[in-house]
């Protein structure tokens, strides 16, 4: 769906390897979209370490748990519960990169 909006879109199974994307030199990540629950290092922690790397880099986080939004005080990032229609996380997406430009 991203794609076909016109987005590169890199894909990570991990919050580790999301983190890898962003530490190499060959990727240019313009946003991320992540979940809440990610095997091994969890959502809240995920974007704690991609602030280090990119403290500016826009964020969404999507989760289907009401009620965790609290873990990401302070993290600026743009949180949304699922089922997130895709025009609405497509329109997100723009709205946040072109405002990070």
């Amino acid at each position: 769906m991203l794609r076909q909006a016109g987005f590169q879109v890199c894909v990570a199974t991990s919050g580790e390897g999301a983190l890898a994307l962003l530490r190499s030199e060959a990727v240019d990540v313009d946003a991320a979209v992540c979940d809440h629950v990610l095997p091994g290092i969890g959502g809240p922690e995920l974007v704690r370490r991609l602030r280090e790397l990119r403290p500016q880099l826009p964020v969404v986080v999507l989760t289907g748990r009401p009620g965790v939004e609290h873990e990401y005080a302070g993290l600026q990032v743009a949180f949304r519960l699922k089922p997130l229609p895709p025009p609405e996380l497509i329109a997100l997406l723009l709205s946040l990169v072109r405002r990070a430009a």
